[in-house]
C-alpha cells in the first residue's frame, strides 16, 4: 500500500511541477449513494493565460 501512495504522491508532484493543475474542487462526502468518501475533480490545462499562471482567478 505504501508503494501505491508514492506512486500517487510522485504523480501529484509531476502534474504541480509541470503547471498542467488548473485547480482541483473537492466535494463533501456521502454526495453519492453508496460512499461514504469525499470526491475530488481535478482539472488540468495545458494553455493556461498569463492571468492563470499569476494566481487569477474568475469565480463567476
Amino acid at each position: 500500500m505504501s508503494s501505491n501512495k508514492c506512486r500517487a504522491g510522485n504523480f501529484r508532484r509531476a502534474l504541480i511541477e509541470s503547471d498542467l493543475l488548473h485547480y482541483v474542487v473537492t466535494l463533501l462526502g456521502q454526495l453519492f449513494s453508496g460512499t461514504h468518501l469525499p470526491v475530488r475533480l481535478s482539472f488540468l490545462s495545458k494553455t493556461k493565460t498569463a492571468d492563470a499562471k499569476r494566481g487569477f482567478r474568475d469565480r463567476r
